[in-house]
């Protein structure tokens, strides 16, 4: 049985294309058409809020919320699609079929799914993004990082935000998720959960929480522990992020490129600190905490194969992301996201190199190993393009001491622009599973939260005509010998 693969994603921040001269040129990048393959019509850029000066904590914030303009794709006058109308419109590969999960009113902008060791789903609601709930703006920078008049409090305490973690339960077996309940509310950017370690673990910066779940039953035993504290909430589409269970069981992390981080270590008492983007992790029985590499774009995602080897997507173009060996050093913006934390690091690890689709950016990719589409699929890319409204499928391919990826034709694509796939991973059932975090509005840089929080969709993707069942073993309770037949 394949364990499955999932991953988080969000959104923009500023690009460096990556290069290499002694690489095969890609192709050319592919025009923004969509399913219909037909230019898309410029949208006039609209929203229906004004911005909300209460968030300032003095008049010089007040005045650059008030006349900041804003940049990227923002909203617009796009009207949206229901949801079963949505699936229709998709251009679907073939010998597959998209299939609606959850949408709207049960969950609105996805953004992280993960499932635990029954089969459920699990799926973070970022729903407070992206103004933190009881703090207010006391300072912006050039990039639009915040310094805020306060650190908040972790729940119970302090003022409760929007976000919540909602559980989706197959309860017939029929391999349809028919029940759902919301379990953990009130949080206040929170970006993931995962179940497992005797509990539910949540990324709410500047805290990883840990909610207790003695008998697995999905529902808290009592208020969280603070396990770590001190991640950035300078820019919430950069803070801490999709956490991902490894097969060494350790919790790996992400932190994006414009947040820093200063957490003290339990295991050593010392304190780790960091500029921008790194992947990091912590190891539940020993409480050790270390920054895992550095580097890579706007990192908003971790990916772990079954050997366990760890990548991520990036905002960057003509790449579908970074391979990350342990201790690596990868590239990033120095003079924005800060230094690495060797100074004599002489030398960092490129994004992958990439033939294909040029586009910015594959911010969440999944890797394929769920058995159910046959051997051709295993280890392959599945690269959500949520600027692009299209889901791409690569070839990841060993290249020297890394990889390099190339492109087969898309998953999926539509014409619709409220379409924007955040996340890919692969369920207990060996389908695609894809969040849509479904807005015309993508862009992190404009200080107004006009974002439209009512909708949001799940999809699987699964061959055509089948009906696949959550094939759900039970690791956490399974015996020596039921694990020992699970390897192939």
């Amino acid at each position: 049985m394949k364990s499955p693969i999932f991953l988080a994603a969000l959104i923009l921040s500023s690009a460096t294309l990556f290069a290499q001269s002694d690489k095969k040129p890609s192709e050319p990048a592919r025009p923004a058409t969509g399913g219909s393959g037909e230019p898309r019509p410029q949208r006039q850029m609209v929203s229906s809020k004004k911005p909300d000066v209460s968030k300032a904590g003095n008049e010089q914030v007040a005045e650059i919320i008030k006349t900041y303009k804003g940049r990227g794709t923002l909203a617009d006058d796009t009207p949206p699609t229901p949801p079963e109308e949505a699936v229709k419109k998709f251009k679907v590969r073939d010998g597959f079929e998209v299939e609606l999960v959850a949408s709207e009113p049960v969950i609105g902008q996805p953004l992280h799914i993960s499932w635990d060791s029954k089969g459920r789903m699990w799926v973070t609601q970022y729903l407070q993004y992206q103004f933190p709930a009881g703090l207010k703006i006391v300072e912006y920078d050039n990039h639009l990082r915040a310094q805020f008049d306060k650190v908040p409090e972790p729940p119970p305490h302090g003022t409760k935000g929007a976000d919540k973690i909602t559980v989706f339960e197959d309860t017939n077996g029929d391999g349809k998720y028919d029940s759902h309940r919301d379990v953990i509310t009130g949080l206040n950017i929170a970006t993931s959960a995962v179940h497992g370690a005797g509990g539910i673990w949540v990324s709410n910066p500047p805290y990883l929480l840990f909610y207790p779940d003695a008998d697995g039953d999905a529902n808290p035993d009592s208020d969280p522990q603070v396990k770590l504290a001190g991640f950035g909430l300078e820019d919430t589409h950069s803070v801490m992020n999709s956490l991902k269970w490894g097969p060494d069981g350790w919790l790996y992390g992400a932190n994006g490129s414009t947040t820093t981080g200063e957490v003290k270590d339990p295991a050593s008492g010392e304190i780790v600190k960091w500029q921008g983007q790194m992947i990091w992790r912590y190891h539940p029985p020993t409480e050790k905490f270390e920054i895992y590499a550095e580097g890579g774009g706007n990192t908003f995602s971790v990916e772990i194969d079954s050997k366990g080897r760890v990548f991520s997507g990036t905002n960057n173009g003509n790449t579908r992301g970074m391979y990350y060996p342990q201790g690596a050093y990868g590239k990033k913006g120095w003079g924005k996201h800060g230094p690495l934390t060797n100074p004599y690091a002489f030398g960092y690890i490129n994004h992958m190199a990439h033939e294909g689709d040029k586009n910015r950016f594959a911010q969440a990719f999944c890797i394929y190993e769920g058995g159910l589409y046959g051997d051709e699929w295993e280890g392959k890319i599945i690269a959500p393009n949520s600027l692009h409204n299209i889901v791409w499928v690569s070839k990841l391919l060993p290249d020297g001491s890394t990889f390099k990826t190339v492109d087969e034709e898309p998953l999926v694509e539509t014409d619709d622009r409220w379409f924007r796939p955040v996340f890919s991973g692969v369920g207990p059932d060996g389908c695609v599973y894809i969040a849509d975090w479904y807005d015309t509005r993508l862009s992190h840089v404009r200080p107004v939260d006009d974002w439209h929080k009512s909708s949001g969709r799940i999809y699987r993707v699964k061959p055509m005509g089948t009906d696949p069942k959550l094939q759900v073993m039970d690791f956490a309770n399974a015996s020596a010998e039921d694990l020992v037949g699970e390897f192939d």
